[in-house]
């Protein structure tokens, strides 16, 4: 049985904590507005740009492209639009940092992720944090498919007059997969569980 030690690198992982920046124009509820990472446990290559379809509460369409930073490391921003409210325009971003993998009988890969939302429409406003850790497994076949699961937790402040705050802590798994087409093409694919389901399938182009 063959097993490879996780070696988490700390301070690289507080800098995860201190998510890049995103900002939502749009109308708020606790859980509306909040867009799945998308984030597999492997980094890109070197770029990937691609676009999103999310049906739940609200229809989303964004896009996200991704850019390595390391061997380790990448980073993903955004732009979309929702129907949340009266409709708005999402921007976004993500840090995702391969933590290593386990082997006891097949390969467990694992990366740390976080984000940060900010949106507001009118005196409505919310930050939304998320943080958590992607694992997953890629089933080798002519078509390969990365498995993955996503819990994270996400601090959410919502300012819903402009006079009063609320801050909750809220609990969502994404379950995700990636078909992987051909060298340059992948179709994700995440079903977001928290205080509502989320639905989102997509097509990324590998650079």
């Amino acid at each position: 049985m063959k097993a490879q030690s996780i070696r988490f690198r700390w301070k690289v992982c507080l800098v995860l904590m201190a998510p890049i920046f995103t900002v939502s124009v749009t109308g708020w509820t606790q859980s509306s507005g909040n867009q799945p990472l998308m984030t597999e446990p492997a980094v890109v290559q070197e770029q990937s740009t691609g676009g999103y379809l999310l049906l739940g509460d609200n229809v989303d369409l964004f896009g996200v492209y991704r850019q390595r930073m390391s061997q380790q490391a990448d980073f993903g921003l955004r732009l979309g639009f929702t129907d949340t409210g009266d409709g708005g325009v999402t921007l976004g971003g993500d840090l995702r940092y391969y933590l290593g993998y386990l082997e006891p009988t097949f390969r467990l890969d694992f990366a740390a992720v976080s984000g940060l939302q900010l949106g507001f429409a009118g005196n409505a406003k919310i930050i939304s944090i998320p943080i958590g850790v992607s694992v997953g497994t890629t089933v080798a076949a002519d078509y390969p498919v990365t498995l993955y699961i996503l819990p994270h937790a996400r601090i959410d402040t919502i300012d819903p007059d402009g006079a009063k705050s609320n801050t909750q802590i809220n609990i969502a798994v994404d379950f995700g997969s990636a078909l992987r087409l051909s060298r340059q093409a992948l179709v994700p694919i995440v079903l977001t569980i928290s205080e509502q389901v989320a639905f989102t399938v997509g097509f990324n182009y590998l650079f």
